[in-house]
């Protein structure tokens, strides 16, 4: 099985999951492996280009990136891919962000 077949089952469960409102929030878990997994695709299939490394930042600075609210943020933390939990506080991949903005574009 190749990874973009297992990326195709991944996005049906979890499109599953969404349909039937799975209260465990499962389609939130598989979205994030989801991206994970198209991450190492992704490097797999291109050749590296010296893009900086992936930073976790703070609500305050994820929430200026994303132009939205750090109250927003809180609320919905859990339906971003890129939101990281780091004991007790909240982080966001830079590089999750990018490519969120860049597939809303």
């Amino acid at each position: 099985m190749t990874l973009s077949e297992i990326l195709e089952q991944l996005e049906q469960r979890a499109t599953e999951a969404e349909r039937y409102e799975a209260t465990a929030r499962v389609h939130i878990v598989l979205r994030s492996v989801i991206e994970d997994l198209r991450d190492v695709d992704h490097m797999e299939t291109t050749a590296p280009n010296g893009n900086e490394p992936d930073q976790l930042v703070d609500i305050n600075k994820a929430a200026e990136i994303l132009g939205v609210k750090v109250r927003y943020l809180y609320d919905h933390h859990d339906r971003f891919p890129f939101t990281r939990r780091v004991g007790r506080q909240l982080r966001f991949s830079t590089r999750g962000i990018e490519k969120y903005l860049a597939r809303r574009r």
